[in-house]
């Protein structure tokens, strides 16, 4: 893993702490958009866990996605995000 996305990581879980939460925001961080399995399979964690994050950043307007419930993608809405981790 390359340095700037080790001090995300780290920077992230300081945050928010070592769950899914945190994995979440990083997937998305480095990658432009994904579905709930990938993400699940990719972080290690089971898709009902990945899904009540998804939920609940979508809930407060973290992340966008469509209004279609089928392969639907989330992404990350990158503007206040990067004003704090000054990106």
């Amino acid at each position: 893993m390359p340095h700037k996305q080790q001090c995300l990581q780290i920077y992230l879980r300081a945050l928010f702490g070592v769950n899914a939460r945190s994995e979440v925001l990083l997937y998305l961080f480095l990658n432009s958009s994904a579905n709930i399995q990938t993400i699940a399979a990719q972080n290690y964690y089971v898709w009902r866990a990945i899904q009540e994050v998804v939920h609940d950043l979508g809930i407060i307007e973290i992340l966008a996605f469509p209004n279609s419930k089928r392969y639907r993608q989330y992404s990350l809405r990158k503007e206040p995000w990067y004003e704090l981790l000054q990106m």
